[in-house]
This record gives C-alpha cells, structure tokens and sequence, in this order.
C-alpha cells in the first residue's frame, strides 16, 4: 500500500519546521486532504494550524483558501518564502493613572437619566407628564396604552 501524505514523513526524528497557515474559505471545517495531503484540519474561516514548511509552497498556490501568517507573539520569525512581512506590534503601556481612569469611564458610562419611571406612574402622573413635555399623545389612553404611547413619544 502506497503513503498517504505527500512530501517527508511527518515523524522523521528531527524536528521539521513549521508556518502558520490561516483557512479563509467558507466552508465550515476544511480538511488539506487534496492539496499536501497533510491531514491537518482547520475549523472555519479564521483557523490557524502549524502547518509543515515543505507544505506551504503547495498550500500557497490556493490563497483563496489559505493565507500565511506571522508566528505567534513572543516567538522569533524565521527567514521562509512566503511569510508575510509585518511589522512587530506597537508597545503599549501597561500603567493607567487615576485621570486617564476617570476619562475612560465618564465616555463609556452614560449620564444617569432625568426621565421617571414610567412603570411606578399612574394614568394622571402618565398624563400630566406627557403634557408636561409636549409629548402630543391621546391623554385619553389609559394605563398600558398611555404608557406605550409615552414611551413611543420619547418619554
């Protein structure tokens, strides 16, 4: 019976390099059975595998479906046809003063809201408010139906 991988044996006694590869197809699980026949499996668009660098060159010809990405951070890049020259990440620095604190959470946290809670109102507190504001609502309505209406008005 014939190998079924195509290119060195994977478990040769040294050990091979590898490139990480990115599936960026559409199909929900894609399998590199056809192409190096490596048997490696990427789960969706996004994946990322180790895969063996006498794959890459074969894989490469596919880049509608594959794509070559830096090594993970923290680990050094090696010289290798087809590796994406990018840029290492920025510094960024790791200490936040009380001030910076302060801004980050007055632009995420909304300012408390002036508006009543409607559900704690009666139908005469519901309509004298929406008057109050010009809401323009029928202050015939009652209960529920004038709160909706309220609330639909912008109350």
């Amino acid at each position: 019976m014939g190998r079924a991988f195509a290119g060195p044996p994977l478990f040769s006694g040294d050990r091979m390099g590898t490139i990480r590869v990115m599936y960026v197809g559409s199909k929900p699980r894609e399998i590199d059975n056809k192409k190096a026949k490596t048997g490696i499996v990427w789960t969706g668009h996004g994946d990322i595998q180790d895969v063996p660098d006498w794959a890459w060159p074969i894989l490469a010809k596919h880049p509608d479906v594959w794509v070559d990405v830096p090594p993970e951070p923290g680990k050094a890049p090696t010289d290798r046809p087809g590796l994406s020259d990018i840029a290492p990440p920025a510094k960024v620095p790791q200490e936040v003063d009380d001030a910076d604190l302060k801004a980050m959470t007055q632009s995420v946290v909304p300012p408390e809201s002036s508006a009543p809670d409607l559900y704690t109102m009666n139908t005469a507190a519901l309509r004298e408010y929406a008057a109050s504001k010009g809401y323009g609502v029928d202050l015939t309505l009652k209960g529920q139906a004038l709160r909706a209406a309220v609330q639909a008005a912008g109350g």
